[in-house]
């Protein structure tokens, strides 16, 4: 049984360690990554990861093997142990690569699993499993809990790279804990290569719908933003691929839930808009 306080996510989370963990091997001298037209656009915000799991004999050995192979991952993410500085003629942000390192914070929280509020993260992330230091584009935090468990949070600066440059990252991370082969041999440039000459297919027009920008001042706005985790059944995505599948048209399961969720907010889109518009 959850006490109160765990449910109302007023359970302590205290730093015991924090470390800085930079590169190992050899690595490209001290350099500055300019940002693209498309990294300014999208801008900066933290972009965060959270995994649990559950107690394991292997607990203790977690510590030391994550910090010896993130310091292996960083050899060839070696912009992902840099500093993000704003640049002083431009006032753009821009990479610097010089092996600052990335922050490890290592804590214990006062609850165990089980009692943990998966429903409010509002209250059970902020300040807690979310570490943010600016003076750290990459930041990870292993929380140990009182039943033996432990979750991992990982925060990304968004200024490094997107979800898919995220996911090659955490991949590349685990092989090289579990001592596999890298299977992905990342990118750094941040040149845009159009297609020569310039083209796409017509069908793309149909896709969007043109806002004008008293249109984008008038998005009505809530006061109250809420962050919510569910847990949903394999059973429950498979059923949706099977659903989408049908006649004959194969559907990956992020395709099949993809189109659920979108038909989901559609559906929840006030009846006076006749149109939903994508920015």
């Amino acid at each position: 049984m959850a006490s109160q306080d765990a449910v109302h996510g007023n359970f302590e989370v205290k730093v015991v360690r924090k470390t800085v963990v930079k590169a190992a091997g050899p690595v490209p001298e001290s350099h500055v990554i300019s940002l693209s037209n498309l990294d300014l656009l999208s801008g900066r915000f933290p972009v965060t990861y959270i995994y649990f799991y559950g107690r394991t004999h292997r607990s203790s050995l977690i510590d030391g093997s994550l910090k010896e192979s993130l310091a292996q991952c960083l050899r060839h993410f070696y912009p992902f142990a840099g500093r993000i500085s704003e640049n002083p003629k431009s006032g753009e942000p821009e990479i610097i690569c010089d092996n600052s390192g990335a922050l490890v914070v290592e804590a214990q929280a006062s609850i165990s699993l089980d009692e943990f509020d998966f429903y409010n993260l509002n209250k059970s992330l902020q300040g807690k499993l979310v570490s943010v230091d600016h003076h750290f584009p990459v930041q990870v935090q292993i929380t140990r809990y009182i039943c033996g468990g432990i979750s991992m949070t990982f925060t990304f600066d968004h200024a490094l790279g997107d979800a898919s440059a995220f996911s090659k990252f955490l991949v590349t991370w685990s092989e090289t804990a579990m001592k596999k082969p890298i299977s992905c041999s990342p990118d750094h440039s941040r040149s845009l290569r159009a297609r020569f000459p310039p083209s796409y297919d017509p069908s793309l027009d149909e896709e969007f719908v043109s806002c004008t920008m008293e249109e984008i001042r008038n998005i009505p706005t809530i006061s109250i933003l809420l962050k919510r985790l569910y847990y949903i059944d394999e059973s429950s995505i498979n059923r949706l691929q099977r659903l989408a599948s049908a006649n004959g048209n194969k559907r990956t399961k992020i395709e099949a839930f993809s189109a659920y969720i979108w038909k989901v907010m559609a559906n929840a889109i006030d009846k006076n808009h006749e149109f939903c518009k994508i920015g």
